[in-house]
């Protein structure tokens, strides 16, 4: 329930309080749209079970990541992300607090904080960060068939995580441009 309650409030803040729209905000606009629709929509791909959004996501994300230019430390950047994920998602099989946070959120948290600090661009911020959380979540459900484990790709909660990570980024950019603005 919350990932459409988090849905709808970036719908309603991209449409109508952020006017200035620029082609991430504008795609980020149309994902959710289409996320809410099809989120429940899974697929079977050979062996894994895949929701539509999560599909296509991946595979816009990644078509973004490669056609736009970065630097390399951005492309190795991305790599240490992906293998980050991994080993955080085995780490939080074993440690008991997801309890009491989703592990997703954290995962998202901690990526956008260690986004904010090593990428100054907010553009490739977002880009970074869900080719980094799709990709790295498709590792670890690789590494899980290993085990005999089966896991959906593209749940509603790492999207609610990547809606909040997103949000988290959005706002750090607005409080540095504020503050940027009041020292000039």
């Amino acid at each position: 329930m919350v990932f459409y309650w988090l849905s709808w409030l970036a719908i309603v803040y991209f449409s109508l309080v952020d006017l200035k729209m620029n082609r991430t905000k504008r795609l980020l606009l149309w994902l959710v749209l289409v996320n809410i629709i099809f989120i429940n929509q899974q697929l079977e791909l050979g062996s894994y079970t895949v929701t539509i959004p999560y599909l296509y996501c991946l595979v816009i994300f990644w078509a973004l990541i490669l056609l736009k230019t970065m630097t390399y430390f951005n492309y190795y950047f991305l790599l240490c992300l992906i293998l980050s994920y991994n080993g955080l998602k085995y780490i939080l099989i074993i440690n008991p607090i997801w309890l009491l946070v989703d592990q997703f959120l954290i995962i998202a948290i901690l990526f956008a904080t260690t986004l904010v600090i090593f990428i100054r661009n907010t553009q490739e911020r977002i880009y970074l960060l869900m080719v980094a959380c799709l990709t790295g979540e498709w590792l670890y459900a690789y590494n899980m068939k290993v085990l005999n484990w089966s896991i959906v790709l593209g749940e509603s909660e790492l999207f609610t995580s990547l809606y909040i990570a997103i949000f988290i980024l959005y706002l750090v950019q607005a409080i540095s441009n504020k503050s940027t603005s009041i020292h000039i």
